[in-house]
């Protein structure tokens, strides 16, 4: 029989960062680099917290602040195109030694750039200990190296119980293919906050994206991480939550990452490598393209972690030796609902997921996933099992070809999905897919009058009383944003208001509209439609495609 789930984990966080004017005891202002060095050597040992807001203009060297006092730093830029620190390729671009036992040195990094580090240990761009919060916001690192340590961009050892939060950085370009990791982040029970940062283009021997450890809740939400290489343990990130911490991952782009070849057995999860968690969430995330060349888990690789939850995630087109979408490793609880995995390989078994479960004891549940022409030269193109722990149930998922056994199996398809364009990465379905309405409705709140008010999904996709296999409802309700008054035309003026407001607030680097950063294709497409006639319909594709002009006017 049927089992309701408990998903007493998979718990959103949404950040919302605001920057709140410097309340320092001591303000200072700069504009060369001898004054910048003064005002950080003064808050050093001035027993008050400071505030340095730099001028815009380019400051060449190594800046230090070494303070065993408990005071607050914040060093501010106007943008990062404005203020630039650079190292000249020669040493640390910015390094920050606070009391990692005191709670009150909080470390606040905004709007600069930091470039050109070079240095023979850790945080090639900024290096941090400290004790207190620390908040990096709308900076730019990158071009920086290190030949030792961790951490090419980014190094920051925290102690204390405040947060760490990054937000709308963009980290590019660094590493040379040598040590560990481009952000490195070390902290014990304080929360991590990453949210909607850019990690592209980095390498490094060892994590070639983000290494994290933790014993608290990480939250790495809304991210872009694509095109980093390493030769082991992920490209894109790693997390060690050392058997306390818990991580949720939500509405991230990890793609085309790469480890490259490398024989050892720690060379995994290209995408995402989670080892030793309490709880895992993927949620809403897009992880396409990443790539191991001699190992385990293309996408995602989960060793030694407990509650594992997977839902609403596109895995397609990644590949590796053994579990090209993804290679799980599980302790008790393993969920993997309403998920698009399509188009990976392996060179082994499990072209889409391989799940160890000699070790597992809880209950599998693998319910509404689309999994269809994944392929591996071994066993199990879209799913291989290995042991024979747990319970396993598999309910209304669209696969092709599975290897292992099920204790309560019931409701699967093996038809075409008939995605809208996987081609161009769009695994929306058709109108006239099978997988419409054949989804297991497995958590549910109804109103007064029967309908669903609430889902695990998005509730404001859910459209009718029973919902659709795969990652994506089949919706053609949603209207563009510049359809400011919701009836299908979108007017001159209101294109000319929706294009202003991408000039003013700059374009996202996401594909998500989160109503704050306007992606720049959201825009072209309400320009092509007004230019069309203004009439519009919603095809159900994926954004900003679906949006089309009605030629029926």
């Amino acid at each position: 029989m049927k089992t309701i789930i408990n998903l007493m984990f998979l718990t959103i966080s949404i950040i919302i960062y605001s920057i709140k004017p410097c309340y320092s005891d001591v303000h200072h202002h700069v504009s060369t680099g001898r004054q910048l060095f003064k005002a950080l050597t003064e808050a050093a040992n001035n027993g008050k917290d400071d505030c340095i807001n730099i001028s815009p203009g380019i400051y060449k060297g190594g800046f230090t602040y070494t303070s065993s006092e408990p005071n607050g730093l914040t060093i501010s830029g106007s943008s990062p195109d404005q203020v630039i620190l650079d190292g000249g390729g020669v040493e640390g671009v910015l390094y920050i030694d606070a009391v990692q036992t005191n709670e009150f040195a909080d470390i606040n990094i905004y709007g600069l750039t930091l470039r050109n580090g070079r240095v023979n240990g850790s945080g090639g761009g900024i290096f941090i200990k400290n004790g207190g919060s620390t908040c990096i916001y709308n900076c730019k690192i990158y071009n920086n190296i290190i030949s030792s340590g961790s951490g090419h961009g980014l190094y920051l050892s925290n102690f204390g119980n405040k947060n760490i939060n990054l937000g709308s950085n963009i980290f590019y370009n660094n590493g040379n293919n040598n040590s560990t990791s481009i952000v490195y982040i070390h902290n014990n029970l304080s929360d991590i906050i990453f949210t909607s940062n850019i990690i592209k283009n980095n390498s490094s021997f060892y994590k070639g994206g983000i290494y994290i450890i933790s014993e608290g809740k990480v939250n790495i939400n809304s991210n872009t991480i694509s095109n980093n290489s390493a030769s082991r343990e992920s490209a894109g990130i790693f997390a060690n939550l050392q058997h306390s911490g818990s991580i949720s991952l939500y509405k991230n782009k990890i793609t085309d990452n790469i480890v490259r070849y490398n024989s050892t057995e720690t060379s995994n999860g290209a995408g995402a490598y989670i080892v030793r968690a309490k709880s895992v969430s993927f949620s809403s995330n897009i992880i396409t393209g990443n790539s191991v060349k001699d190992r385990k888990g293309g996408g995602i690789y989960i060793d030694s972690s407990e509650n594992i939850s997977l839902m609403n995630n596109i895995l397609a087109k990644n590949s590796a030796v053994y579990g090209g979408a993804m290679y799980i490793f599980p302790v008790n609880e393993l969920n993997i609902i309403n998920n698009t995995i399509a188009e990976n390989s392996a060179d082994e078994d499990g072209g889409g997921m391989y799940l160890n479960t000699s070790s597992f004891v809880g209950t599998m549940n693998i319910y509404n996933n689309i999994i269809w022409e994944n392929t591996s030269n071994g066993n199990g193109d879209d799913i291989y099992i290995h042991g024979y722990g747990g319970t396993r149930n598999l309910y209304n998922n669209n696969y092709q070809e599975i290897n292992g056994e099920w204790d309560y199996s019931e409701n699967n398809l093996s038809v075409s999905p008939l995605f809208f364009s996987p081609e161009r990465g769009d695994y929306h379905i058709q109108a006239s897919s099978q997988c419409i309405n054949a989804g297991y409705q497995y958590y549910t709140m109804y109103d007064e009058y029967g309908k669903i008010t609430s889902n695990i999904r998005d509730k404001d996709n859910i459209k009718r009383n029973i919902i659709d296999i795969g990652a994506y409802e089949y919706n053609t309700d949603a209207k563009h944003p510049a359809d400011t008054n919701s009836n299908w035309i979108i007017e001159e003026s209101e294109f000319t208001s929706y294009n202003n407001s991408w000039r003013n607030r700059g374009y996202s680097y996401s594909s998500y509209y989160d109503g704050n950063l306007i992606p720049i294709d959201y825009v072209t497409r309400a320009g092509y439609i007004v230019e069309s006639g203004g009439s519009y319909i919603n095809t159900g594709a994926g954004k900003p495609v679906c949006w089309t002009p009605n030629n029926s006017n």
